[in-house]
């Protein structure tokens, strides 16, 4: 297929929105259109489907969370309350990050940011996530390293640093904690919570007695082949132990 660049940009106080496309051929095509009901686009990001991008736009003095969909060139709203929504960035292909001000009052407004996360799910916000409530710091701008680490930058030092996070509860069976709630017990570096016992390094975890390379934890005596653990003395080829 072509290869595909989205972008936006402001000409005379007006959001705009342009495609450029170039074919297998090297020709290029160029679209190049107004968008109408936003006033401005902080931040952006594509899914990794490349279906639709999700940014932070301003609209009548709110930012708010939007789908942008770049083939039919239409918006579906993600947020839409009283707190400002901004640097969405995809997390996975399920899990979005963001920044927003916590809703506050005109009298006692919440100046400062914290990380969210929520889950998207047809296109819309199914679970959200607060990350961070740092009484007086500010935490913003989420960057993904993989599918459940990222750094964000706080001013907890006094200073904005740049921190490293990780998230537990998305799925990644080579980054989980836990090896307990990891699915595929190849992966599992404690041999206890093995459900395959031809994985197990530790004899004494297995239940089938063939995979036992200690003779002494087998519980079916016809497999040993040491007669002198036999307590069964049919089974001995060694008659000086009968």
């Amino acid at each position: 297929g072509p290869e595909l660049l989205n972008y936006f940009y402001e000409a005379k106080g007006r959001i705009r929105y342009g495609q450029l496309s170039w074919k297998a051929s090297g020709e290029q095509e160029r679209t190049d259109i107004l968008l109408t009901g936003v006033d401005q686009i902080n931040s952006l990001d594509m899914h990794p489907s490349g279906r639709y991008l999700v940014f932070s736009a301003r609209k009548k003095g709110q930012n708010d969370l939007m789908a942008f969909f770049p083939k039919s060139r239409t918006f579906q709203p993600l947020t839409f309350d009283l707190c400002d929504e901004l640097s969405p960035r995809f997390l996975t292909d399920e899990w979005l990050l963001y920044t927003a001000v916590p809703c506050g009052d005109s009298l006692n407004p919440n100046l400062y940011s914290d990380l969210f996360a929520a889950r998207i799910k047809d296109v819309r916000i199914d679970t959200v996530v607060n990350l961070t409530q740092s009484l007086g710091v500010s935490e913003r701008s989420p960057r993904r390293i993989d599918s459940a680490r990222f750094v964000f930058l706080s001013d907890a030092s006094g200073i904005p640093s740049r921190y490293f996070a990780r998230l537990d509860f998305v799925a990644d069976p080579y980054l989980v904690a836990d090896p307990s709630i990891i699915a595929d017990p190849s992966l599992n570096t404690d041999p206890s919570l093995n459900t395959d016992p031809s994985l197990n390094t530790d004899p004494s975890l297995n239940t089938d007695p063939s995979l036992n390379t200690d003779l002494s934890l087998n519980t079916d005596l016809s497999l040993n082949t040491d007669p002198s653990l036999n307590t069964d003395p049919s089974l001995n080829t060694d008659l000086s132990l009968v």
